[in-house]
């Protein structure tokens, strides 16, 4: 069995344990983390000069349900100018029924995406990388992206870089191992996102004493790179 198959047995046991509403935005805690990735992805874009959105060409790899790339749509990107990627056909069955029929849904293996070398201005990877095990597996979604990835473009990363003892099916993706990744890009790393355990105990309370915490860097879990290709 590869590292593929192994990918969607870990994620069919995890559509099985975890509840459907785990990550819903009704959860305080996970409506705070989705935006303050917002608020920063669009500080980072526009530092990035990638604003408006309207004439970029995007692709998300690993898009899920496609919750993304909704938002960039909320953002001011077309349709048509969007790729969303998944290795699941379930997950792009569920995005097709929530996204607009112009954007591209495409299921199956990231790392041979059948595209032109610099075709998109922006590429989005949100915890795809930790949930990908086998080190190879990563090098080659890696260079792939970076392929597709035009000169000038930015590669937008949002994943965890600490270890997660509950989670076997996980692995955290280190700083110093997403600039072996990416040896040629200009990086640039944020912050983010407060422990789950923390985020969920504060937020089912108050606001306020999230948005303290959050002010230590300490108290993150998560990071969001910009890696941009010069």
């Amino acid at each position: 069995m590869d590292e593929l198959d192994k990918i969607e047995l870990r994620y069919k046991k995890r559509e099985k344990n975890v509840p459907h509403d785990k990550y819903a935005l009704t959860n305080p805690h996970i409506l705070l983390k989705v935006q303050e990735i917002e608020r920063k992805m669009i500080r980072l874009l526009r530092k990035n000069k990638m604003l408006p959105l309207s004439n970029k060409r995007i692709l998300e790899v690993g898009c899920g349900t496609g919750q993304n790339l909704i938002e960039f749509i909320r953002m001011g990107a077309n349709p048509k100018n969007i790729i969303g990627n998944d290795l699941l056909e379930n997950r792009i069955n569920s995005a097709r029924q929530l996204l607009p029929q112009d954007l591209t849904l495409i299921s199956g293996d990231a790392s041979t995406l059948d595209y032109p070398n610099d075709s998109f201005d922006i590429i989005l990877q949100s915890t795809v990388f930790t949930s990908i095990l086998d080190d190879q597996l990563k090098i080659k979604i890696a260079e792939r992206m970076w392929n597709l990835l035009k000169p000038g473009g930015v590669i937008l990363w949002y994943d965890f870089i600490h270890a997660n003892p509950y989670n076997k099916d996980v692995k955290a993706v280190s700083i110093k191992e997403i600039y072996s990744l990416f040896p040629n890009g200009g990086i640039k790393i944020k912050r983010l996102t407060l422990f789950p355990f923390i985020a969920e105990y504060v937020a089912k309370r108050f606001d306020f004493p999230y948005y303290i915490l959050n002010i230590f860097p300490f108290m993150k879990m998560h990071i969001l790179c910009t890696i941009r290709k010069k």
